[in-house]
């Protein structure tokens, strides 16, 4: 008998100390957690499907597209010559005027400065053109870099142009937010120039995207009392803003021609169905597709 509760305490002994039970039962179990590294996917912008009641909206504006500006052969073919130099790849050749395109095809050309933004790639210079007695605003289009293309030309949604004004309708959000990088190298010096040639007149051109930023300064320039009359000649333009957008340019810029090609298609970007419009008087080049290179070489027919 007391061999039995010799071994019986000593059974309880040895399971206080070891604690098999607890080490089993007592204890919670872990939860083995797997962490996935997350992948970061760049950000597309979005582009907004058509509504139709936003449609509705964007088109309550009738717009006036008519301008009596008459065209000149001579004229254009000169802003082309700017804005084809706005596409040359070296910027500081371009800002004293010394590459291949700028002394030998415009020599009375005084370049004031470039203006140049490196998050859009979108880029913008202004002088004062001795022979025309006047200041030019020139704009360089779109280029093989996927800054234009993702966030500038894809970026298709409508918004208001704050800084240029809250009561000209909506425009391009990626042509919008480009221009506004801009906007404060450009006034500046058209600002500058204005001071020394109080009475010369103001041209903007620009072809594709920049034709697109120069329609955006021409508006701009004339609602903030930088010019009273700027004269915009672009070329390749696609669609800027809404119908409310055109019928505000048309009231306060009386002068503009926009030069296209029928079968460009840049022209036909800036969808109607999403509420996009035309400004200008429309000028077809029908000799080729390239308007900057081969403008001059037929006549162009107004339509």
């Amino acid at each position: 008998m007391r061999l039995l509760l010799t071994l019986l305490v000593g059974l309880v002994l040895v399971g206080y100390l070891f604690r098999p039970t607890e080490a089993l039962w007592g204890r919670r179990r872990r939860r083995i957690r797997i962490r996935i590294p997350r992948i970061r996917i760049p950000r597309v912008p979005r582009i907004p499907l058509p509504n139709p009641l936003r449609l509705l909206y964007l088109n309550r504006c009738r717009a006036s597209t008519s301008n009596a500006y008459p065209y000149d052969f001579t004229l254009a073919n000169r802003m082309m010559r700017y804005s084809s130099a706005a596409y040359v790849s070296n910027r500081d050749r371009l800002r004293r005027w010394q590459c291949s395109l700028c002394r030998a095809r415009l020599p009375e050309f005084s370049p004031a400065g470039l203006v140049y933004n490196r998050y859009y790639h979108v880029r913008g210079y202004v002088g004062y053109d001795s022979r025309l007695r006047a200041i030019v605003v020139a704009f360089r289009g779109s280029e093989r870099d996927l800054r234009n293309w993702v966030r500038v030309n894809a970026n298709a949604g409508l918004e208001h142009p704050r800084r240029i004004s809250r009561n000209i309708g909506l425009v391009h959000r990626g042509f919008n937010r480009a221009y506004n990088t801009l906007q404060a190298g450009i006034r500046i010096l058209v600002r500058r120039l204005r001071r020394s040639h109080p009475t010369a007149p103001l041209y903007v051109t620009g072809h594709s995207l920049g034709g697109a930023l120069a329609t955006l300064c021409a508006l701009d320039l004339q609602i903030n009392r930088y010019h009273s009359s700027p004269i915009m000649i672009n070329f390749g333009s696609p669609r800027v803003g809404s119908s409310c957008f055109v019928r505000a340019f048309s009231q306060r810029i009386r002068r503009s021609l926009r030069i296209a090609h029928p079968r460009d298609f840049v022209t036909k970007v800036g969808l109607r169905v999403m509420g996009y419009k035309h400004v200008g008087k429309l000028i077809y080049d029908r000799s080729t597709n390239n308007h900057v290179e081969y403008l001059g070489e037929r006549p162009i027919s107004s339509r």
